[in-house]
């Protein structure tokens, strides 16, 4: 793995730390919610965990220019679960 691959996945598990905190009691609840739309555009478009997140993300990025921060954050947070569970 590269050095850039690593400190992107650092961020990643940073992002997923700091939504846990943020969002307490509910973040199961969010991730449960947002797994369901990642999945939907995995199996729509026969795509990776993180070619899902990533097309998602563009999505997000071309709705609303200004960016949706939460939404954002809580689609990373959600892969970082996807892709732990998946090398369990």
């Amino acid at each position: 793995m590269s050095e850039q691959a690593i400190e992107i996945a650092a961020k990643m598990y940073e992002g997923r730390k700091l939504m846990k905190q943020l969002l307490g009691e509910v973040y199961k609840a969010r991730v449960a919610r947002t797994r369901k739309v990642i999945e939907g555009v995995m199996e729509c478009h026969d795509l990776t965990v993180m070619e899902a997140t990533h097309r998602c993300l563009k999505e997000i990025a071309e709705r609303e220019p200004h960016g949706n921060g939460m939404m954002t954050a809580m689609i990373l947070a959600t892969a970082v679960e996807m892709i732990e569970e998946h090398d369990e």
